[in-house]
């Protein structure tokens, strides 16, 4: 089986980056479903601005797919520190996974040195990931890594017991 992984990130308590893997043969039912869960006139889903219920929906949907996330921890207080330890974590990750591609949410402050990562990370990996930087109105699959990270980093654990049951690792970096 071929996957996808999808990445975004939460800069609350720390550095989290969240890395969604999906079945590349349920991209396309997967996107239909997260669109289905936005009201008429949103474009996309975003855990921060969500209410509690459509938070609920967006994570009850994710829990009923065969998706696993791994979680990359930084506790440096530098942003772009955090952000390439966790990023170059996820690409080696991902060509580990033998992954089909790899998407992250472009942060156009980061969007350089977030290709320069990739890239770095990649370079000695047996297996090469196709990567792009996307937006979250683009790519909906954004939206799982974006639902994850946010309840991994709310200060209320009832939160993160709602997707422990998609989290296959973290790793501390």
């Amino acid at each position: 089986m071929t996957v996808q992984i999808f990445v975004d990130e939460s800069k609350r308590n720390g550095f989290v980056m969240a890395a969604a893997g999906v079945s590349a043969d349920s991209v396309a039912k997967y996107r239909k479903q997260l669109r289905r869960c936005l009201k008429p006139g949103v474009r996309r889903f975003h855990c921060t601005s969500a209410t509690d219920s459509e938070r609920r929906q967006v994570i009850a949907l994710i829990s009923a797919w065969p998706a696993t996330v791994d979680i990359f921890v930084s506790d440096s207080r530098s942003e772009s520190v955090s952000r390439h330890a966790c990023l170059s974590a996820v690409a080696v990750c991902a060509c580990d996974q033998v992954a089909g591609r790899l998407v992250i949410e472009a942060d156009h402050s980061h969007d350089r040195a977030d290709r320069n990562t990739l890239t770095m990370a990649m370079r000695d990996q047996q297996h090469s990931v196709r990567w792009d930087l996307a937006s979250p109105n683009s790519e909906e699959l954004l939206w799982v890594p974006d639902a994850v990270a946010w309840c991994w980093t709310h200060p209320s654990s009832k939160w993160r017991s709602l997707v422990d049951p998609l989290v296959r690792s973290v790793t501390q970096l």
